[in-house]
């Protein structure tokens, strides 16, 4: 994660995020598909490749 190479995903639900993961990127595992989608209104950025 340090390199930046990886993103560490959390896909609990949002009841059970009592204790976060630090650096991590909370998407529960039912949105996961439409959060990794760049196409997606729910899209979210931190899971898109840095360039390079």
């Amino acid at each position: 994660m340090a390199s930046g190479k990886a993103v560490l995903l959390d896909v609990r639900e949002p009841v059970e995020w009592e204790q976060h993961i630090k650096g991590s990127v909370q998407v529960p595992r039912g949105l996961l598909e439409f959060v990794a989608d760049p196409t997606s209104a729910r899209h979210k950025a931190e899971l898109d490749r840095p360039a390079g």
